[in-house]
């Protein structure tokens, strides 16, 4: 989804940057052509509405306008009272308005003029319907996201390509002892048994050599309080190219498992 969602980023950087253009031609005097129309918006790949300011009667629209202002002019469109006229209201007043409006079901950037020379209302506006329902589910599916990670039974962290750790979720805080302060900005492998670290430091650097996505390791972690337990831990490595971004890693308390194994090997 975020890539879906910088896709419409950038399709609505282009709109914008097209808006942008036409607004500088505004800067200028606007003229209709000798049979009162303005024709020279014909070409402009923009909606462009020019109403009369006295009456609202549209006095120009050009080709792809049309199904923008069949959407914002409708009274029967819930939203026309309070936003369509509110807007004409905003123009006349402050002569200059940009905003985001909703209509019924559809969310547009408009911008709108008054046009000194002539006493027209100007409005262009650009659909970012899209744009907004996909940064909304987005959105929610983050929060979801964080809800999961944040009650999760399990520790979940995030560190960089160098292994400082960048995010620990609460269940790392509880376990560890460890305060967010204290684990955020310091090396995974500084909380490894002593026993352990080269091993496990040799884990994952065979893993981002051999550019594996996953893996899976055992091993003993130092708590704040001295205690030693056991994690099972799946971290997963996010490559560019030839090159690691980043780790993520869910990590389960394993330590009863271990006991319980230990004592089984020495009943035998």
């Amino acid at each position: 989804m975020d890539n879906e969602l910088n896709r419409l980023k950038e399709e609505l950087a282009l709109e914008k940057a097209k808006r942008r253009e036409l607004e500088s031609l505004l800067q200028k005097t606007v003229l209709p052509d000798a049979d009162n129309n303005y024709t020279f918006f014909n070409l402009i790949d923009c909606p462009v509405i020019i109403l009369k300011a006295d009456s609202l009667d549209v006095k120009y629209i050009n080709p792809i306008a049309g199904k923008f202002y069949s959407i914002v002019s409708s009274p029967d469109n819930p939203d026309y009272n309070f936003s369509w006229l509110n807007l004409i209201q905003d123009i006349k007043k402050n002569f200059r308005v940009h905003s985001e409006f909703n209509f019924g079901d559809y969310v547009f950037s408009v911008s709108g003029y008054l046009l000194k020379d002539t006493n027209d209302i100007f409005i262009t506006g650009i659909n970012i319907t899209e744009y907004r329902n996909k940064e909304l589910s987005l959105r929610a599916s983050r929060l979801q996201y964080k809800n999961l990670v944040e009650n999760a039974s399990d520790i979940i962290y995030h560190t960089d390509e160098l292994g400082y750790f960048t995010y620990v979720n609460p269940k790392a805080i509880s376990l560890t002892g460890y305060s967010k302060e204290e684990l955020l900005g310091k090396r995974f492998i500084d909380f490894i048994h002593p026993d352990y670290k080269r091993k496990v430091l040799l884990q994952y650097f065979k893993q981002s050599v051999k550019k594996e996505e996953t893996s899976y390791m055992e091993f003993p972690l130092i708590c704040a309080d001295g205690r030693v337990i056991w994690m099972g831990q799946n971290v997963q490595a996010q490559f560019d190219e030839n090159e690691v971004l980043w780790f993520s890693g869910i990590a389960r308390n394993i330590t009863d498992r271990m006991k319980f194994q230990e004592e089984l090997q020495r009943s035998k």
